[in-house]
């Protein structure tokens, strides 16, 4: 089987690019301005000619299932027209679907993740998609503020899923039991 692989990284680290990222951009709503954020990278140098097309949902581009792409080699973001409308539409999905896509462009851009072919199936901190999905996750519901809110005020208030609001406040309870854990032992 095929698979890729790239250089490893862990929850708090991709918790603190998030930080990081959503203070590059001024986000100071929970809500994570996706569309803003690729049109600002779009016209910004900085992000070494970071461009998206917004293509037709039958272009030959798209792989089975995927939505949107992320090529670096060209540095260019493909996405599913029904996807883009969406996400402006605030679709849950389509906004995390499009998140997922730019951590891509910042893990492989930005920290030089470049993922490389493998045989053997990477373990999850060396996955490049494991990875664009937690800091996907951490852009689109930030853990400190959103602490102590309900599932369904961090649906309602970062625009998610129920899905991505349920993992988000279990992925929190998790993530405080082990930093508990660690001061103890120490």
């Amino acid at each position: 089987m095929h698979y890729f692989s790239c250089a490893p990284t862990n929850k708090f680290q991709l918790k603190k690019y998030a930080t990081n990222i959503r203070s590059m951009f001024k986000c100071d709503k929970l809500k994570f301005p996706i569309i803003d954020v690729l049109d600002m990278m779009q016209d910004n140098e900085e992000f070494l000619g970071f461009e998206y097309e917004i293509m037709d949902d039958n272009d030959p581009v798209f792989m089975d299932g995927e939505l949107a792409k992320y090529d670096f080699s060209s540095n260019t973001m493909f996405i599913k027209e029904s996807q883009f409308n969406g996400a402006c539409d605030d679709d849950p999905r389509c906004r995390f679907t499009l998140t997922h896509e730019l951590s891509h462009f910042f893990l492989m851009e930005v920290t030089g993740r470049h993922p490389i072919d493998t045989e053997e199936k990477p373990m999850a901190y060396q996955d490049p998609e494991w990875q664009a999905n937690c800091l996907a996750g951490y852009l689109l519901v930030p853990p400190e503020e959103t602490k102590g809110m309900s599932v369904e005020k961090i649906e309602k208030e970062c625009v998610v899923s129920p899905e991505c609001a349920t993992y988000a406040a279990i992925k929190r309870i998790r993530d405080n039991r082990n930093v508990k854990e660690q001061s103890h032992e120490h």
